[in-house]
């Protein structure tokens, strides 16, 4: 059966909007006309994985009773045209996405709050034995109401029992690379534990905390690689602003060995309760020494973005690669062996201005050159060895690879502060500015 707006499902469900998809099912916002109410309706494709899931996550939605995780309304299967589509119902969540909501390091105080508002629902996964196996901040939905002190956890589909032993699918890894820890990666996994969500919380609260994804990189064979490979950097070296015991848990969440995580949700909570984290104090700035704004600009857009990154041998012209009109009067720029160029400007403050100055040298450089992709990062760090060095270069890098030909997209803390003087919009883990603005690199 093809789905559409309109279409009737088991003579029940009208469809209404399609509200997200995957490889194994799709999530309709639809009408329930025996409760004259809105639901969320996944259906499922029919093979035998999806038939695997779809048991799955009835059996986990019937255990779980918790007004932060949808209830179980209906299940079973449509016949149309001789396929059955298995269905399962459940309440509607409303609301938008964590991911929605994070834009760029959020204070101490308030990732606690998040930390708590999710291991509300997690907890309730956790004693009933259950590991939901796909934390991430698409999964977490902030109540409108409420704000980020209440979220609820949504899509169930690939939880598992404690103790089991799931094995990897044929083709993919199971869950969001990023966000899975390592004893989840290999072949055969161990066996199923909760040490498995707390360490995608960790990833999650660090992204809070940073406005940086712990294990992100350029595509999922970057971030297997990170999982795998690298412990998970100390947040405080990236944002210098999180609070000391804050940090300490979210690294011990991280660890690569899962025995010395927290047990569950319920111990992370007992954790996070106990902080005493000073109350929320915005800041517009941070007054320590040694921070960049870096610009990466990489050409050749009409090659698949993904294949390429940039190359990070200097060019014989690097030093001569921008005109000087271009750029702020206190910016160096190199260029790259395969065409790309970085543009970093050290400063001292950390702060709006900053962030500002930067993307109008970036908008300026898309002017001139319209085929390429820009992005714009900013964090602590240093000139080097004649490079910038610190996490805004590497995330400048990361994200620049998925930007589109003539955008200009912003790292979450470069976004954060610019929020309010520069028009964006998000888009995954990045941010695009949205239209065109006067443009000044003259100070």
């Amino acid at each position: 059966m093809r789905a559409q707006v309109a279409s009737i499902i088991a003579g029940r469900f009208r469809l209404l909007e399609r509200a997200g998809s995957g490889a194994t099912s799709s999530v309709w916002r639809a009408v329930d006309a025996r409760i004259h109410d809105q639901v969320a309706l996944k259906l499922f494709v029919a093979n035998a994985e999806s038939n695997a899931r779809w048991r799955g996550e009835v059996a986990a939605l019937s255990i779980v009773q918790h007004p932060r995780v949808p209830s179980l309304i209906a299940a079973g299967g449509d016949e149309a045209d001789g396929v059955r589509t298995p269905y399962i119902a459940m309440s509607w969540t409303e609301g938008r996405s964590l991911r929605e909501a994070l834009r760029g390091p959020m204070s101490s105080s308030t990732v606690q709050r998040i930390g708590l508002a999710a291991c509300d629902p997690l907890t309730a996964l956790h004693d009933k034995g259950l590991v939901h196996r796909d934390i991430k901040p698409e999964h977490l939905i902030v109540d409108p109401a409420l704000g980020l002190a209440h979220l609820s956890l949504i899509d169930l589909g690939i939880t598992s029992r404690i103790h089991s032993t799931p094995s990897l699918s044929s083709d993919a890894i199971v869950g969001t690379l990023g966000y899975l820890p390592p004893e989840q990666l290999i072949d055969p996994p161990a066996a199923v534990d909760p040490r498995w969500d707390v360490f995608s919380l960790g990833c999650v609260l660090f992204e809070c905390a940073t406005g940086v994804a712990p294990f992100g990189g350029r595509d999922a064979t970057d971030a297997l690689a990170r999982t795998l490979v690298a412990p998970a950097p100390d947040p405080r070296s990236i944002e210098p602003s999180v609070a000391p015991p804050l940090a300490a848990l979210i690294t011990a969440m991280l660890s690569p060995r899962a025995a010395e995580r927290p047990a569950d949700a319920r111990a992370v909570c007992t954790s996070l309760s106990a902080l005493s984290l000073a109350p929320d104090e915005p800041a517009s700035r941070f007054e320590a020494r040694g921070h960049l704004a870096v610009i990466v600009a990489l050409p050749d857009a009409t090659r698949d973005a993904r294949a390429t990154t940039p190359l990070l041998v200097a060019s014989p012209e690097s030093e001569s690669c921008v005109e000087r009109t271009l750029l702020p009067k206190d910016a160096r720029a190199r260029a790259l062996a395969d065409g790309s160029i970085v543009v970093w400007i050290a400063a001292n403050v950390l702060d709006s201005a900053l962030a500002v100055r930067a993307i109008q040298c970036a908008l300026l450089l898309a002017q001139r050159d319209p085929a390429a992709r820009f992005c714009v990062a900013l964090s602590e760090g240093r000139t080097h060895a004649g490079w910038p060095a610190g996490p805004a270069f590497e995330r400048a890098l990361s994200l620049v690879v998925d930007a589109e030909p003539g955008s200009v997209s912003l790292d979450p803390v470069c976004a954060r502060f610019a929020d309010g003087v520069i028009p964006m919009s998000p888009r995954g883990g990045r941010f695009v500015v949205r239209r065109a603005i006067a443009v000044d690199c003259g100070s």
